[in-house]
């Protein structure tokens, strides 16, 4: 969890439940998924979802770049 001053605290589990919350909130905001959606998925499928989503939008904005390039 944040503290009131946006860092992160020391304890490890805070920590730990602040990563899971930034991982909801992904699926929340990208996929529209609910909560109890994502907490069901293994820990392995939700890291690979996030890697292969920021991989194809890494993708996308490589491919808008490139077609922005060849209109100039």
């Amino acid at each position: 969890m944040f503290l009131a001053n946006g860092e992160e605290g020391t304890d490890p589990s805070l920590k730990l439940q602040n990563e899971l919350m930034e991982k909801i909130f992904f699926f929340q905001y990208h996929l529209h998924q609910d909560r109890n959606t994502t907490l069901a998925m293994p820990i392995y499928e939700r890291e690979w979802m996030i890697a292969r989503f920021i991989q194809q939008k890494d993708k996308e904005h490589d491919a808008m770049e490139k077609a922005s390039k060849r209109k100039k």
